[in-house]
């Protein structure tokens, strides 16, 4: 069995550094080598239906980075879930097309396990203006947890994202 440091011993003089001691901190190294992260980019058009809270989904094509398999393209698709426990910063970037309504609304929230951990409002604009909205967080999340980001507008008719971007990137362990 490999040991596995904590920190890089400190060596001494005169000592023998055995393999399994070089083993031990190469395994250290490619454990901490590559920051988890996951960056989705939408690559095609999402239509929102006013009144009806949607989740914004990327699919095939949609992963710029993926470096702990935290999004799949096939299944929840709307979803990055953590693999690696930790404190996480999330930025998104929503654009909707203009469309809709002077005086319409949007609320875009930032979702960790069906519960709400952030939201972005914005309205009252003008007809058939087009809005790009951004936002970010930092949150503590367990193996497990899932994020996704959901659009709520209301305009009297159905407004198309654009583009969107989805990210979450690890920043160290929960102390």
């Amino acid at each position: 069995m490999a040991m596995i440091y904590n920190t890089i011993p400190a060596f001494v003089s005169g000592n023998i550094l055995t393999a399994a001691q070089m083993n031990a901190i190469g395994a250290n190294v490619n454990n901490y080598r590559v920051t988890p992260m996951c960056v989705l980019v939408s690559t095609g058009v999402q239509i929102l239906p006013t009144g009806v809270p949607t989740a914004l989904t990327y699919g095939a094509g949609s992963e710029n980075v993926d470096t702990d398999a935290m999004h799949s393209i096939a299944v929840n698709t709307d979803r990055i879930t953590v693999v690696t426990a930790g404190v996480y910063a999330i930025t998104w970037h929503v654009d909707l097309a203009g469309s809709g309504a002077a005086g319409s609304r949007i609320l875009i929230v930032l979702i960790k396990n069906d519960t709400q951990i952030m939201r972005t409002d914005g309205g009252n604009y003008a007809a058939s203006s087009s809005m790009a909205y951004s936002g970010a967080a930092t949150t503590p999340c367990d193996v497990g947890d899932y994020l996704y980001i959901a659009v709520l507008q209301i305009s009297g008719g159905n407004r198309t994202v654009d583009t969107s971007s989805f990210a979450a990137t690890w920043q160290g362990q929960v102390s």
